[in-house]
């Protein structure tokens, strides 16, 4: 159904709301509570059609219906009594759920659902279908964000061996499994690994991406090379992918975003920071304005720029943006995780810096002394 103004909306929540009550309050028996919920996924699954969190219509849309979600699968933990056909509507909801909870940040109860899709699908797939490998990558992307490594690594091996046997080697499925297992061998700095799938991916399977995937791929190989300190193999890859994404996406998309943080990194390890700050400027414009001030990828591009303040010895503006950075990441991935550490340790950083300087004249009251001490002792 289409959503062409709030009212329509309203009067579609309404209705799933009652509907959901209904079942919640056990007054009916246990096949027609069935039924209904039966229909109530259907009707879900016919509006949360998109993980595109980036896109403001598909957010409203699926921000309405998030709620209706999750309590209606809660009410689903035996799915496997549920007949074939609704199973298959109900992965399917669930699997573009938690894309789309991925893509927006949020992780609470994200993993209950992301494993109930990979239940189902090996209940009515079995565990060596393609399906299965797509529900096990989703979750190991989900796990990845959440910095839980050897996890997401061991869900990826088992769906690169299921595509492995079930499709050709050319096929789009086995080259974003590759892909995706090349971005967590980098997370964990094995680049050797990660390099040559990466590679691989960009050579064999050029012809079964879409260009957007193609730019994917080019950004996040740039994105080694400049770790390993080959700028002038990076630069071009990142200039092909800031092209495509700019001439397909728009140059308001979180991926263009994504590039543009990139490229901006690429010139501040070369030590050329007037060209990286602008870049990293119009990633966080970017990122705020479409993603939101309190999404992870936000929090990234503030730690950035705060990074290149720091070297730019521009301390102030630097503490700024790293508190705002922490406060996201906290709040959203919490204290422990791998991208939340790295905005508590550029912190501490800087407070080191302003105890060594405050000798010379640099002024720290009582109450930011004892903020920064406890930054310090936290985080070494």
């Amino acid at each position: 159904m289409e959503h062409d103004n709030d009212s329509e909306t309203t009067i579609d929540t309404l209705t799933i709301h009652r509907s959901v009550r209904t079942v919640i309050r056990g007054a009916m028996g246990n096949n027609e509570i069935l039924r209904h919920v039966e229909h109530i996924v259907d009707a879900l699954s016919r509006e949360v059609v998109s993980a595109a969190y980036h896109n403001s219509q598909v957010r409203k849309v699926n921000e309405v219906y998030l709620p209706h979600v999750r309590h209606v699968v809660a009410q689903l933990k035996d799915h496997d009594k549920i007949n074939t056909d609704f199973q298959h509507i109900l992965m399917r909801l669930l699997q573009c759920t938690v894309s789309y909870l991925i893509n927006s940040g949020t992780f609470q109860g994200t993993k209950d659902f992301a494993q109930m899709a990979v239940s189902i699908s090996e209940t009515i797939h079995g565990t060596e279908h393609p399906n299965t490998a797509n529900s096990l990558n989703i979750l190991a992307g989900l796990y990845k964000k959440q910095g839980q490594y050897d996890e997401a690594e061991s869900l990826h091996q088992r769906a690169l061996l299921i595509n492995g046997k079930r499709l050709e080697q050319q096929h789009s499925g086995t080259a974003s499994t590759l892909y995706n297992l090349a971005g967590l061998y980098f997370n964990q700095k094995k680049y050797e690994k990660a390099e040559p799938l990466y590679q691989k991916v960009l050579t064999m399977y050029e012809k079964v991406l879409e260009p957007t995937d193609t730019a994917k791929i080019m950004n996040n190989l740039a994105l080694l090379y400049n770790e390993k300190g080959k700028y002038d193999m990076a630069k071009p890859l990142y200039q092909r992918a800031l092209a495509i994404c700019e001439k397909i996406l728009g140059p308001e998309h979180p991926e263009t975003a994504t590039t543009l943080n990139n490229l901006g990194g690429l010139f501040q390890s070369q030590g050329k920071y007037c060209e990286a700050g602008p870049l990293f400027e119009k990633a966080l414009a970017i990122r705020k304005k479409v993603l939101g001030s309190e999404h992870p990828d936000t929090a990234i591009s503030l730690n950035n720029l705060g990074r290149l303040y720091f070297i730019q010895r521009r301390y102030d503006e630097a503490e700024q943006l790293y508190q705002q950075a922490l406060a996201i990441l906290e709040k959203v991935l919490g204290p422990e995780r791998p991208n939340t550490a790295v905005t508590q340790r550029n912190l501490a950083n800087l407070y080191e810096i302003f105890i060594k300087n405050t000798s010379d004249g640099l002024l720290v009251t009582f109450y930011r002394y004892r903020l920064i001490l406890s930054i310090i002792y936290k985080y070494n």
